[in-house]
C-alpha cells in the first residue's frame, strides 16, 4: 500500500491520503508551526473597523452602559450595588441568590425525611433518629476529646463509649413517656429526647479507641 509523507523538510511524518491529495501535505505539527510562524497568516491580521462601524459602536446603547459617566451603577470608577445572601446576609456574587454554605444547607435539608430519594416509609428506629441529632454529634466530640484512648492511650479510631448503655437510657426513657407510640408518635419522641439529660450526659460516656471499644461487653447496646 502506498505511503504519503509530509513535504517540509528534515520531516518523514506520515500522513493521510486525504491530506496529501486534497490539504496541504503537512503533518500536523508542521502546519502548525507554518501557521503561527508568520503572523501575517492569520485570518483577521491587518484588518480594522471602519469609521462609520466605530461610530455605530460608539452610539450604541451597549457602549454607553459600559460609560462609567453614564451608568449609575459606577462611582468613582466602583460598582456601589452589592450583593448579599438572603439567609445570612454575607456578601455574593452578582449570579448568585445564597453563599456557599446556606446553598449546601438548604439543599441538604430537601434531602431529608420524606423528600430524600431513600424515603422507605419511615422504616428507621428511635434510637437511630436520636443518634442523628446534632446534640449527639455534640455529645460524641466532647467525650472523644482529646481524642486518645483511655485504656491503651492510642490515637487511632477513638469513639465514644457508654458506660451507661444508650439501650437502658432509652427503655428507661420509653417508660417515662409510655403514653406514646414508637411507631405513630415518634417524632414527637424524638423531640422530646432533647430534653432527657441522660442522653447527653457527659459524665456517661469515655474515649476508647476501635479496639478497645470491641471488647467491651456493652459495645452492641452503645
Amino acid at each position: 500500500m502506498k505511503k504519503y509523507y509530509c513535504i517540509e523538510k528534515n520531516c518523514k511524518n506520515l500522513i493521510s491520503y486525504n491530506t496529501f491529495r486534497y490539504g496541504k501535505k503537512l503533518c500536523a505539527s508542521c502546519a502548525q508551526k507554518k501557521r503561527f510562524k508568520n503572523p501575517k497568516n492569520h485570518p483577521f491580521y491587518n484588518k480594522h473597523h471602519s469609521k462609520k462601524s466605530k461610530e455605530k459602536i460608539k452610539n450604541s446603547d451597549w457602549h454607553q452602559n459600559l460609560n462609567e459617566k453614564n451608568n449609575p451603577r459606577f462611582i468613582d470608577g466602583k460598582s456601589i450595588i452589592q450583593h448579599y445572601c438572603i439567609n445570612c446576609e454575607n456578601k455574593i456574587t452578582w449570579e448568585a441568590i445564597r453563599c456557599g454554605q446556606c446553598a449546601s444547607r438548604i439543599r441538604m435539608l430537601g434531602k431529608k425525611g420524606i423528600l430524600s430519594h431513600n424515603w422507605k416509609g419511615g422504616i428507621s428506629t428511635l434510637g437511630e433518629l436520636i443518634r442523628q441529632l446534632d446534640e449527639y454529634k455534640i455529645w460524641k466530640n466532647k467525650v472523644r476529646n482529646p481524642y486518645i484512648c483511655k485504656k491503651c492511650g492510642s490515637k487511632w479510631l477513638i469513639e465514644a463509649h457508654h458506660l451507661k448503655p444508650f439501650a437502658q437510657i432509652l427503655q428507661e426513657f420509653l417508660q417515662y413517656y409510655n403514653q406514646f407510640s414508637i411507631i405513630e408518635d415518634k417524632e414527637t419522641l424524638v423531640r422530646l429526647s432533647l430534653s432527657w439529660s441522660e442522653f447527653w450526659d457527659i459524665d456517661n460516656g469515655e474515649a476508647l479507641c476501635n479496639s478497645c471499644h470491641n471488647e467491651t461487653k456493652k459495645f452492641k447496646n452503645n
